[in-house]
């Protein structure tokens, strides 16, 4: 048989279950289920063919269940082998899968569990337990992986044995695939429009920027990015971790893992690969297997981008800028990084399959005449928003007016602008430096003070493990909130930290030393700013 192409797909299932039929017999996914500090004691395997067979015959499960074309079905239990022939058979068989963001607390969950107009939920205890003080969760036909109870039943009546040869349903470019809500920093949770055709654009670019060999065994704490894996017939390994909580992995068991699996290629957030990578140095150890390492979904620091490639020299290290509506943006290796000079976070180039600008525009621009955006451009090395347009970025959130009209800017042509809210400039290789999130941005008596040039400054002076400037709830000012390393003195740090301040000119800025500055509920990898802001409103 032979290889499907990008332009024989209709559904974005057909890459991935081809497989099944290509090569039945290599390891799809392996996901550890029994694991302590140093090495997994069991896994759970499937091939490709095992996969293809697992996905039809749930997809004849849904069909039993009475599931029309494009119901929305919520997953919302840890990744595993069950979860991906689910989301599968649901993407197979013309229905959307959604997924809801575990780490942004439980108020958003319950708002997108509302918005979510799902027709049936299949979670795990811990979630569905609450089904009785959740109203909208008794609306749905609920399914548990690892219970039952009254008005939920086990996700095994999904699952039918001898089910007849699966069937790919055709899809059109605009049909939904995959919708992800997103908690952003205020507001409602959006729904991001993952449809099939930006899937499979996505697909694209991001094998034209990391490509695959066919014996590359990939290790990743990106959930979504299995898939992608999938569909280019490797391999995915697990890490040992909970992934809702990266940063507390344990180096010695992830090490193993890739030295049992032969692991090529790995990717996470920079909490997760700092922790492993400072282990490799520590214990003078490397992982002669690794041939690339990518690092994204947060800010990652030139230090931790100097010590990746120092302890894995050997391997193509890269850090990547996307988000989950535009992804990927900018590519650069870690090497560039850690000979750079700039203010803020180098993030490299665009990558080939995206237009990017720079851009300072008012807060609501629903459309764009002719001119585009030229009348709103700013000067090289000038600081702005990134706006970013491409077939692999998601034209629209559902059900969203609000947050379209905000976060979309729509050109005559009918082609889609959507604002990213990162403020950055382009130096004059054409590289983007990230200054901090729009929202972020903070007024300092009449001075506009970027969060991330003012932080790696502070960042860099012993004593500090991490800091982040937030704007007071008056707006006349920032806070800078720093978090010590252990044994530094507080004074002798307050008093550097005043004078490097004073340097700056940044005049009368308050400083506050707190324990442990609250970290993002998804990567652990950014200062949770909201939560900071919270805590000055008391």
């Amino acid at each position: 048989m032979e290889q499907v192409t990008l332009g024989d797909v209709t559904n974005v299932c057909e890459f991935i279950l081809n497989h099944g039929r290509l090569q039945p017999e290599k390891i799809a996914l392996a996901v550890p289920k029994e694991w302590d500090t140093t090495k997994v004691h069991r896994y759970e395997t499937v091939t490709f063919g095992e996969m293809y067979r697992k996905v039809g015959n749930y997809q004849e499960g849904f069909r039993k269940l009475g599931l029309k074309d494009k119901d929305r079905v919520i997953i919302l239990f840890r990744p595993g082998v069950d979860f991906y022939a689910i989301v599968l058979a649901l993407l197979s068989g013309g229905q959307v899968p959604l997924f809801i963001e575990a780490g942004m607390g439980f108020k958003r969950i319950y708002q997108a569990l509302e918005d979510s107009k799902a027709v049936a939920v299949i979670s795990m205890e811990e979630i569905l337990k609450y089904r009785f003080l959740l109203p909208v969760l008794l609306k749905m036909k609920l399914f548990s992986i690892d219970s039952t109870g009254f008005l939920v039943r086990s996700v095994n009546h999904l699952y039918v044995e001898n089910a007849p040869p699966l069937t790919i349903v055709p899809r059109k470019p605009a049909d939904y695939a995959i919708i992800t809500f997103t908690s952003g920093s205020t507001g409602r949770p959006k729904a991001a429009d993952r449809n099939h055709g930006s899937l499979l654009e996505q697909h694209h670019a991001i094998k034209a920027n990391w490509t695959s060999d066919a014996d590359d065994v990939d290790m990743t704490c990106f959930p979504v990015f299995v898939l992608h894996n999938m569909s280019c017939g490797i391999t995915s390994v697990l890490p040992a971790i909970d992934l809702t909580k990266p940063a507390e992995v344990s180096p010695p068991v992830v090490i193993s893992q890739t030295r049992e699996w032969g692991v090529t290629r790995m990717s996470g957030a920079p909490a997760y690969v700092s922790k492993i990578i400072n282990y490799l140095r520590e214990e003078h150890i490397t992982i002669p297997s690794l041939r690339g390492i990518a690092c994204g979904g947060a800010p990652v620091p030139r230090e931790l981008c100097k010590t990746i490639v120092e302890t894995l020299p050997h391997a193509e290290s890269a850090v990547v800028y996307g988000s989950t509506e535009a992804e990927p943006v900018a590519h650069v290796h870690m090497s560039e990084i850690a000979e750079s000079e700039g203010e803020g976070f180098l993030v490299g180039k665009p990558v080939a399959l995206i237009e990017l600008e720079i851009v300072t525009i008012p807060d609501e621009l629903p459309g764009v005449d002719e001119r585009g955006l030229v009348p709103y451009r700013v000067k090289t090395g000038e600081p702005g928003e990134i706006v970013v347009k491409g077939r692999h970025v998601l034209r629209e959130y559902i059900d969203n007016p609000r947050a379209n009209r905000e976060n979309k800017i729509q050109t005559p042509d009918g082609n889609i602008w959507h604002r990213t809210g990162d403020v950055g400039y382009q130096d004059a290789q054409g590289r983007i430096w990230l200054l901090g999130r729009r929202s972020d941005m903070v007024l300092h008596h009449g001075k506009q003070l970027f969060p991330f040039k003012i932080e790696i400054m502070v960042n860099a002076l012993e004593g500090i493990r991490q800091s982040a400037l937030v704007q007071h709830p008056d707006r006349s000012r920032g806070i800078m909130f720093v978090e010590l390393k252990p044994g530094a003195s507080s004074v002798s740090v307050q008093t550097k930290l005043n004078e490097r301040v004073l340097r700056e000119k940044i005049i009368g800025l308050e400083i506050r030393v707190l324990d442990q500055l609250p970290m993002d509920g998804r990567h652990n990898s950014k200062v949770d700013r909201p939560k900071l802001r919270k805590m000055l409103m008391k």
